[in-house]
């Protein structure tokens, strides 16, 4: 009997983001919940629109390499060191899926604007400015933790320092 593996997150990369973010919030939505729907519950279609439907071959078959990744239980990706990227939660898509295409197209933004460029959104919609507020307390631990692993995983603890009175002189 074959293990079924169910994947919670995937790497978001910036490369994606780049190929979005001058779409409508409708087309953001919508491509990202084609991602999703492909990396989380194995669903693929064609889109009608002619442009999203380029993206998509261009995107598709790099989650391909990543679902794979997982699947085969591979710690990492070779895109994964060449193109910055954040962890895109389950949780994420869930949120995603109950607002409208509008405002989830603004709370993809406000997410990688805060991944990729550091700003924190303001002026959502009422809908997209919850569950951006939400989805910000895994972001900015996904984000800590991809900082700390670029530098080596280091601890910010301090060295030890000797006790003065037990060092020896001669």
């Amino acid at each position: 009997m074959k293990e079924e593996i169910k994947i919670e997150q995937f790497n978001f990369y910036e490369l994606y983001w780049d190929a979005l973010k001058d779409e409508t919030n409708e087309n953001i939505a919508d491509m990202v919940t084609h991602i999703c729907e492909y990396v989380f519950e194995d669903k693929d279609f064609d889109f009608d629109d002619n442009t999203m439907q380029v993206i998509w071959e261009d995107l598709k078959p790099v989650l391909t390499v990543q679902k794979q990744a997982v699947i085969n239980k591979k710690k990492s990706v070779k895109y994964d060191r060449i193109w910055k990227h954040f962890a895109f939660t389950k949780s994420y898509f869930n949120k995603l899926k109950l607002m409208s295409l509008n405002d989830g197209g603004a709370y993809i933004k406000a997410i990688c604007e805060q991944a990729f460029e550091g700003k924190i959104a303001k002026n959502l919609p009422p809908k997209a400015e919850k569950y951006y507020t939400l989805s910000r307390l895994t972001l900015d631990l996904s984000l800590t933790r991809k900082k700390s692993g670029s530098k080596g995983g280091k601890s910010k603890t301090n060295p030890k320092k000797t006790n003065p009175r037990l060092e020896t002189t001669r």
